[in-house]
């Protein structure tokens, strides 16, 4: 009778186990599909709250367009040609799906399209997608956010906080003087 409690007690164990690892196996796909493709699609619309699930081209790297009363973005196929060849300033938001300050600027960064449309050009590049873009410009933290003008860097800064928004804009409006 000890016996069969013995192995009553070594099925469940083993039991647990195999759940335990094909629940990890799940989670450890989802994880990776996320990294692979954040929206899932490309083409996406994206507002508001979800606003970080950027539709990223294969270089990570996309354009926010403020086009029928919402924010597109739209992949950039050659960054430094999309910069070099800006007739206006280029805005640059350094990001990851997983930094929680990033998905925190999201929707001020959305905001930054619509409110500088035709103005400046406002683009989101993914630092594990675009990882020569990040070394390009020494990104060692995120959010880090640039200013180019005529393919040149004009202003910079690292982090994001709410209170940090109108300095955000400041570096923009400079630009545009």
């Amino acid at each position: 009778m000890k016996t069969d409690r013995k192995w009553y007690a070594v099925i469940a164990a083993v039991a647990v186990f195999l759940v335990a690892a094909v629940l990890l196996g799940f989670l450890c796909r989802e994880i990776l599909d996320r990294r692979a493709n954040p929206t899932g699609t490309s083409g996406d619309t994206v507002s508001g709250a979800a606003s970080a699930s950027t539709t990223a081209a294969d270089t990570g790297v996309v354009e926010l367009v403020w086009q029928d009363g919402e924010v597109r973005h739209l992949p950039v196929a050659d960054f430094n040609d999309f910069v070099q060849s800006a007739d206006r300033p280029v805005f640059v938001d350094f990001w990851a799906q997983w930094c929680g300050p990033c998905l925190k600027a999201a929707p001020f960064i959305e905001s930054l399209a619509k409110d500088y449309a035709g103005q400046a050009y406002v683009v989101k590049v993914n630092v594990d997608m675009a990882a020569d873009l990040s070394s390009q410009f020494n990104v060692s933290s995120i959010p880090y956010f640039v200013v180019l003008q005529n393919g040149k860097l004009q202003d910079s800064m690292a982090g994001y906080a709410q209170s940090l928004e109108d300095s955000i804009r400041m570096m923009l409006d400079d630009a545009l003087d």
